[in-house]
């Protein structure tokens, strides 16, 4: 989850969420403790949103993830062609 949450805040955003099956006790549990909020998700009475806001700012990443993304941004990768 850390891992996610440090590519989310690498590319900029505040806020990280996911939604998974009611049943997913794993996936649950996870979420609970690494401190995310639930809240029912929209549209589907079978899922559950967890969410949370991302406490990382860019310069304080210390991950891979952003590693590539600053090294990218450095070198000026164009995006790939779609």
């Amino acid at each position: 989850m850390k891992n996610l949450e440090c590519r989310a805040a690498a590319f900029g955003a505040e806020r990280i969420f996911g939604d998974t099956l009611r049943s997913n006790e794993q996936m649950i549990a996870l979420a609970r403790k690494a401190g995310y909020a639930f809240t029912p998700s929209p549209g589907d009475w079978k899922l559950v949103r967890f969410e949370r806001e991302i406490e990382l700012q860019p310069r304080d990443i210390p991950c891979a993830s952003w590693k590539l993304a600053a090294a990218s941004r450095q070198l000026a990768i164009p995006p790939l062609a779609s």
